[in-house]
């Protein structure tokens, strides 16, 4: 449909020449004996000449694609996407895409992959099948990925595969051959074979997280972590103090895992004889279908009451927005079963290049349900062995030191720079209230701000005090901070020697873990003596320094969270969206704003725990932002949105808003039903609707041409919302120059 977008049938006149008397009723007609009829019949055809025209030119240009140009595509281009700009569609020449994926190979037999001849294949098949019974799994597929400048294996774990097996010669002929010998074999997938221990590991996650070090799997994990690390600074500082942030990527960490090291970890984590699993189905329902997707628990057979049983579904499978149905079936697992599914998934993992087959030396596969799991209890494990008592003995180390008066010195100095930023700077620098921690929901009330002539210095942060009554310095023992999300790195200090301690021994790398850093990717938010050492830190126009993690943007001050949209730099924004262009406009449209504005709802960018109010209201007016450019290029790409009422798109936005004042406060429920902590958003709900309308006006303005009438309807609706313009948080929020990140996308 999208190939006839903007072509009309009047642009083509063989197709004009065509008429409804072309038709093959029009026989008909000729032989039909009542003339009045048939040329009433006519008429009818008559009228409908331009919808026969456009008929005949969508089955046109139908053919014209299908016959024409994509076979000529094909022979001459490898058609992709890639790792950035998934949305766009790349053309590669064959004998270049030829070139690369050679590279490629010939790197993977290099370093972690092996060739597999057809017998060798033959005989680890047979093994599989004789060793795991109805749990056999086969081989999986690979298509290459453009990066950069390379290209990424991706390997497909999802779906089955068949292998063709050499037919032995019977001695007697026309003798069917049985077992090995038939034609074809289908073996089922990697993935599903693989589910009962996703569900044990799933449950030492949730009852056993010890076991995965710093380990942290998404935003609700960190946020958590956030949270108590901030409680602490109320309970122990008077002043915000001064803060050294390490972040660190592993280089190819799922391609540079120890398999036997692995093994021998999960045999130690896996340690029960017998496992029992309950089967559950999940009902989800969306707008558009009803879906049912089976699933597994994993659960004590001691407990065979219904309500842990249900306890346990509901933290293990933690699915949101579904109804889970106890099957009541179960089914019984010995670990020593479980371990040889393991052990043949990670040690002879088989992939199919082509014609060719590899066997994988080192590393995991990507893309496994496993694969991100395997990699936490690893570098967990690596954790809990080296990187802690590593921590812990720099603690050890920063205390003596402190006690013997070698940094207090340097310390006065940290304390002298925050006065002299806190006296000369109009941004959200905050004083911290001491006290006790259970007054921590509402700390945020008594923050004051640079304007309201707040004052700090070191005299006053060592007046702070325990709640026992001791001298906040008196223990000099640093706070950190030490997370993991997968394979990206997090650690703050209080101290620039234990972070500095911290960066060169990530640099050093881990040898008995085969675990290196990418030296490209660490970032440090002070000084080092290592000229090569990118920092990576990102500066705006307000001058306020933020170092990237994961995703997100961590203020190097005072560790207030905000999105990360640097990613959207390299693309143009209508490569970051899908739209169905003959798809009804309105519904869709609704639904796209709708869908953009959920992954900017997290309660770690709304909760005055963590963020104070003017970052609370710049992350919904960058939400806002990034939205509304999203909604531009979602109404350029839909040619049927012209048709509706500009009063109709303003319904859809307004609800948009609203939907994300919705998200926000049911995370904060959840997460307080989870966690038992109490966010709290002082952010307004009129408040953040302004804030909407604002950004909207400011995104479209730049493309008036097109939104007068929006444009119009929307500065009235702000006009008449009845919110004070003047308070603080919202005039900092609308200052472009802490928004000039977003301002960089192209739209």
């Amino acid at each position: 449909m999208q190939c006839i977008h903007g072509l009309k049938a009047s642009r083509y006149p063989f197709i004009l020449k065509i008429t409804p008397c072309h038709c093959s009723c029009s026989v008909y007609m000729k032989n039909f004996e009542n003339h009045g009829r048939r040329k009433k019949r006519c008429k009818i055809f008559l009228e409908h000449k331009l919808s026969l025209q456009q008929n005949i030119l969508k089955i046109w240009i139908s053919w014209y694609f299908s016959h024409i140009v994509v076979p000529m595509i094909a022979n001459n281009f490898y058609v992709t996407d890639r790792e950035s700009g998934r949305q766009d569609v790349y053309y590669y020449p064959k004998p270049i895409w030829k070139k690369l994926v050679e590279n490629a190979i010939t790197l993977l037999k290099n370093k972690n992959y092996s060739m597999l001849d057809r017998d060798s294949l033959q005989t680890i098949l047979r093994e599989r099948r004789n060793q795991l019974g109805k749990n056999t799994f086969g081989f999986s597929r690979v298509r290459f990925l453009p990066k950069e400048k390379d290209v990424r294996p991706l390997a497909n774990l999802k779906a089955p595969c068949k292998f063709t097996y050499a037919v032995e010669k019977s001695v007697k002929r026309h003798v069917k051959p049985v077992n090995d010998q038939s034609k074809f074999v289908w073996f089922k997938s990697v993935n599903s074979a693989l589910t009962k221990i996703r569900a044990i590991l799933r449950r030492l996650k949730a009852e056993d997280p010890e076991k995965l070090g710093a380990s942290v799997f998404d935003y609700n994990d960190v946020y958590q972590r956030l949270f108590v690390f901030h409680s602490q600074f109320r309970t122990r500082f008077t002043v915000f103090p001064m803060l050294y942030i390490v972040v660190a990527d592993v280089s190819k960490a799922f391609d540079s895992i120890k398999q036997d090291k692995l093994d021998e970890i999960m045999n130690d984590v896996i340690c029960s004889d017998t496992y029992m699993f309950r089967n559950y189905s999940k009902i989800i329902c969306t707008k558009k279908s009803i879906k049912s997707l089976s699933d597994q628990l994993c659960y004590d057979h001691c407990k065979k009451n219904l309500d842990i049983m249900k306890c346990e579904a509901s933290v293990q499978l933690n699915y949101c927005n579904c109804i889970l149905i106890d099957k009541g079936t179960d089914v019984k697992v010995s670990k020593k079963m479980l371990h040889r599914v393991l052990t043949e998934h990670l040690k002879r993992n088989i992939l199919k290049i082509g014609d060719v087959y590899y066997l994988q030396k080192v590393g995991i596969p990507q893309g496994s349900i496993l694969s991100s799991i395997l990699c936490s209890f690893y570098f967990g494990h690596l954790e809990r062995n080296v990187i802690i008592p590593y921590l812990q003995r720099s603690e050890e180390t920063c205390a003596k030191s402190y006690n013997r008066g070698t940094d207090m010195q340097l310390n006065k100095e940290h304390w002298s720079q925050l006065a002299d930023i806190v006296s000369s700077s109009n941004s959200d620098v905050k004083c911290l209230p001491s006290g006790n921690s259970s007054k921590s929901n509402s700390n945020r009330s008594d923050i004051k701000f640079a304007d309201q002539s707040l004052s700090c210095n070191y005299d006053d942060a060592m007046a702070g005090s325990y709640p026992d009554g001791s001298e906040v310095y008196n223990s000099f023992k640093p706070n950190n901070l030490f997370m993991r999300l997968v394979d990206d790195f997090l650690f703050i200090s209080t101290s620039m020697d234990q972070a500095a301690s911290f960066l060169t021994r990530l640099q050093r790398g881990f040898k008995a873990y085969n675990c290196y850093m990418n030296f490209d990717k660490f970032g440090v938010n002070f000084d080092v003596d290592e000229p090569h050492l990118s920092k990576r830190i990102y500066i705006g126009a307000d001058g306020i320094q933020f170092i990237p993690w994961s995703g997100l943007l961590i203020n190097c001050r005072n560790l207030e969270i905000q999105a990360d949209y640097t990613r959207y730099w390299s693309v143009h924004m209508s490569s970051t969206i899908t739209v169905q262009a003959y798809s009804k406009p309105g519904n869709t449209l609704g639904r796209k704003l709708c869908d953009y504005m959920r992954p900017k709802s997290h309660t770690l960018f709304y909760d005055s725990n963590i963020n104070s109010l003017p970052t609370v209201a710049l992350n919904a007016y960058q939400a806002f932002l990034v939205c509304a450019m999203k909604f531009h290029c979602c109404v350029r790409s839909m040619p049927g949105i012209t048709r509706l009422n500009p009063s109709y798109i303003l319904g859809k936005i307004l609800f948009s808003f609203r939907y994300l004042y919705k998200l926000i406060k049911k995370g904060m429920s959840d997460i307080k039903i989870r966690f038992d902590i109490g966010p709290v958003l002082k952010l307004k709900k009129a408040e953040l609707l302004w804030l909407g309308l604002f950004a909207y006006i400011r995104i479209l303005k730049k493309k008036q041409s097109r939104y007068k009438e929006l444009l119009y309807l929307l500065r009235r609706k702000l006009a008449d919302h009845g919110v004070d313009e003047a308070l603080p948080h919202l005039r900092y929020a609308v200052d472009d120059s802490h928004s000039s990140l977003v301002w960089r996308i192209r739209f």
